[in-house]
């Protein structure tokens, strides 16, 4: 059973934020927009996502 980035952050307590963020960057992004091409997800963003859970 493969966890979800999530669930490695919770259970590992030598996860970093850094590393969080390249696994889920492995799995998302931001979608286009007509003015903004896709790009990966950053820091500041899965830092947010973990506090707002």
């Amino acid at each position: 059973m493969t966890l979800s980035p999530f669930e490695e952050y919770a259970s590992d307590p030598d996860m970093t934020l850094s590393r969080i963020t390249e696994l889920l960057g492995a799995r998302l992004t931001i979608a286009a927009t007509p003015k903004q091409t896709e790009r990966p997800l950053q820091r500041s963003q899965v830092h947010w996502m973990l506090i707002f859970r």
